[in-house]
């Protein structure tokens, strides 16, 4: 699909935008501008140096463990009842048990230690998110985050990526049913931000929180796709397999959005 496909969903803005004619635009963080499953799977490589009875465990279905166990402790986190780093030892545990694997506290301490500190090491911007973002700025666009995620592990992530300069904001959920994909979140970063609708594009790599949120709110997705997915039948969305790609097309052409 092309980028510069319109969206056919009856939208309110099926019209092509420039760049420059944006009130602001909107970012999800994981694995959208910061590389959030390629440094768990090397946090989990890590891992399984340390722990042989991982034996030849596939990282790629560890990490894929680890955040379905997210998921499910999401309201935990969000009414503190338990913090941010509490559940991530909590859910590599779990992962850990679901293989039959029991650790003494200390060992888990450990293994937790090692996988934190694998995972910050490989916490970086992901492939074209700067270039982008420092377009938005010669373009005096405002970008603002809209992420899911605890706000000061956000934080911490933009500034170890090296992109807090380059984000206006972030916004969080207030509460629990405020989480993407609900509409009042992408509603409340509108008047956060005192944006039109209509002059704003979402930017995200889930189907399901970004692209089907932002489309209840009326907002124009642009969904980082970098598998290729077929998106439904004649949904019109657009996407495109990264940033990179995302960027060299605005300077392209038209440079429409």
């Amino acid at each position: 699909m092309s980028l510069n496909e319109n969206l056919s969903l009856g939208l309110p803005h099926t019209t092509r935008l420039r760049l420059e004619e944006l009130d602001v635009v909107f970012v999800d963080l994981d694995d959208t501008i910061v590389e959030y499953r390629t440094a768990c799977k090397k946090a989990f490589r890590e891992v399984t140096k340390l722990l042989p009875e991982l034996g030849n465990e596939d990282v790629e279905r560890l990490e894929i463990d680890y955040q379905l166990l997210r998921s499910e402790n999401l309201p935990k986190l969000f009414y503190n009842v338990i913090s941010p780093e509490e559940e991530r030892k909590e859910r590599l545990d779990m992962v850990l048990r679901t293989r039959d694997i029991h650790l003494e506290d200390s060992l888990l301490e450990l293994m937790n230690k090692v996988f934190n500190d694998s995972f910050w090491k490989n916490r970086r911007a992901s492939d074209g998110a700067v270039e982008f973002l420092e377009m938005c700025r010669v373009k005096s666009v405002p970008v603002t985050v809209i992420t899911n995620g605890d706000r000061e592990m956000q934080e911490k992530s933009l500034e170890v990526a090296r992109l807090k300069t380059l984000v206006e904001s972030v916004i969080t959920p207030m509460r629990l049913e405020e989480m993407k994909p609900n509409s009042s979140l992408f509603e409340r970063a509108l008047r956060v931000t005192a944006s039109r609708k209509e002059h704003t594009v979402m930017i995200g790599d889930s189907w399901e929180y970004d692209v089907v949120g932002s489309l209840k709110a009326g907002i124009k997705p642009i969904w980082v796709n970098r598998s290729k997915l077929r998106t439904p039948p004649d949904s019109g969305v657009e996407w495109v397999t990264s940033l990179s790609d995302l960027t060299q097309n605005m300077k392209g052409g038209d440079k429409n959005v």
